[in-house]
């Protein structure tokens, strides 16, 4: 069975973001899965995984062959994906978890992939004046507290940017390439300006 998963966005492609120096550091997305999982058991037959409800209700399984893909598996339900950094990586890792799961004899179906939440960073080619900036991007969606985070918190249409003195950008709660774009390069213009 093929993983089916929307795309991450038609109009840009993660080529387009590296010519203006972005880099996705990080895809969340999550499935469901049909059935219930003892997971204490499970963890002693799976490989790559561990289990500890005392830290985390969910079965942690780390991927050995695809980058940092890590998937936190509840006893049933919605399946979380973390440390993809592309639609290839997610694919490839579902398949292999899956894959995992069936040579254990839990033929389990999956379905509905969801994209839920893209992390990028940038550079705006410049030092930052966050005291500035704040009053720049507008008090009422700008947050900048220096004793408890050495960056700005803007909040955008698309999602949220942070940005730190240096010029260096976070951008997180987005769900598609366009976003990551588009939230860039509105912070970029607005910080030119200052």
């Amino acid at each position: 069975m093929g993983v089916k998963l929307a795309r991450l966005d038609e109009e840009v492609t993660p080529a387009e973001l590296e010519e203006y120096s972005l880099e996705v550091s990080n895809i969340s997305a999550s499935f469901e899965l049909d059935g219930e999982y003892d997971l204490e058991r499970l963890s002693e037959d799976l490989v790559n995984s561990e289990y500890e409800p005392d830290h985390h209700r969910s079965l942690i399984y780390r991927s050995p062959n695809v980058g940092s893909f890590t998937v936190l598996l509840p006893p049933r339900g919605r399946v979380s994906i973390a440390g993809a950094k592309s639609e290839h990586e997610i694919k490839r890792g579902v398949q292999e978890f899956v894959s995992e799961l069936d040579s254990l004899g839990l033929n389990d179906d999956y379905r509905d992939i969801r994209i839920e939440n893209v992390v990028a960073t940038g550079d705006v080619g410049q030092t930052v004046d966050l005291n500035a900036a704040v009053i720049a991007l507008g008090l009422e969606s700008t947050e900048y507290e220096p004793e408890q985070f050495p960056g700005a918190t803007y909040r955008t249409e698309e999602g949220v940017v942070l940005i730190f003195s240096s010029g260096k950008v976070v951008i997180t709660s987005v769900l598609t390439y366009r976003e990551v774009r588009s939230a860039f390069l509105g912070v970029q213009e607005k910080l030119s300006q200052i």
